[in-house]
């Protein structure tokens, strides 16, 4: 098995080429983090087929994309959460005035 079968081989939890043709679409069609994330995906395939850089740099940027990928995920997390008690606080701040009007 050469190494772009060994990289892309499904069975072995890994993408196949069709996967990561559709993910790279997909997060082109995102925007924003998603598609600078795809477009240097993109950026690292060409010039490892081209002989641009190694495979062992290869590997390095990947795992760079996947460290900055998992950050954004948490970064966004972080900011659910703080909408999500922003929302709440509104929301105990209008059942206590609705409440006060109550009586």
């Amino acid at each position: 098995m050469n190494y772009w079968e060994e990289l892309l081989a499904f069975d072995k939890g890994k993408l196949s080429k069709d996967e990561l043709i559709h993910l790279t679409e997909s997060m082109k069609a995102e925007g924003g983090f998603l598609k600078q994330q795809a477009d240097k995906l993109d950026l690292y395939l060409t010039q490892l087929g081209d002989g641009v850089i190694t495979e062992k740099e290869f590997r390095s940027f990947m795992i760079d994309l996947r460290d900055l990928t998992e950050l954004e995920l948490i970064r966004k997390r972080v900011a659910n959460v703080a909408l999500a008690q922003k929302t709440l606080e509104i929301l105990g701040k209008l059942l206590i005035k609705s409440a006060i009007v109550a009586i």
